[in-house]
């Protein structure tokens, strides 16, 4: 029996879903960075924060699916209108091509959202020879996050400085430990 001829159920709205959306935080001025946008959680993450008013990048492959979920993401955005980087993650030169871009049309950016991803492919090699499954899922988004971590630190240190500590510790401990550095 195959799985595709089944009839797609029509998903119920959430009842907790809404109430969660008005608790959260503007995202006016934000920028957000999304792979996997076109559809499922990636959409959904794409939406809600558009819909707070983040500028949205969201980077895949161009195709009619893309394009819609771009259209809905613009109408509902209360910020800058989103835009499609187009990036193949099957293709590590591709994936260098849109970080570039996104270095160029984004001043900054202040989240990464890693989430495309497949599953249950057939045994072949991505243009650079390794499985398309950890090419798409892990190496092209491990890249992409190395290629975009200079603009991601940028606004990190940004935020860092200028947030007040909530919580300071009258006895802080004198022997911290030590916090592991990343390096490029």
């Amino acid at each position: 029996m195959a799985f595709s001829s089944a009839p797609r159920s029509q998903p119920r709205p959430s009842e907790l879903y809404p109430a969660y959306f008005d608790s959260l935080p503007s995202m006016a001025g934000k920028t957000v960075v999304i792979t996997g946008a076109s559809r499922g959680l990636g959409y959904v993450t794409a939406l809600a924060v558009a819909r707070k008013g983040a500028a949205v990048f969201m980077v895949g492959r161009r195709s009619a699916r893309a394009d819609e979920a771009l259209e809905a993401i613009r109408i509902a955005s209360t910020g800058p209108a989103p835009q499609l980087v187009e990036c193949d993650l099957l293709d590590f030169g591709s994936v260098r091509r849109a970080a570039a871009a996104l270095q160029e049309r984004a001043d900054d950016i202040d989240a990464l959202c890693c989430n495309a991803g497949i599953m249950m492919q057939p045994d072949d090699a991505s243009k650079d020879g390794y499985d398309v499954t950890i090419a798409t899922n892990v190496l092209s988004h491990f890249l992409l996050a190395r290629e975009l971590l200079p603009t991601l630190e940028v606004r990190a240190s940004l935020t860092l400085a200028l947030a007040p500590n909530p919580n300071p510790d009258p006895n802080p401990n004198p022997n911290p430990t030590p916090t592991p550095q990343l390096t490029p």
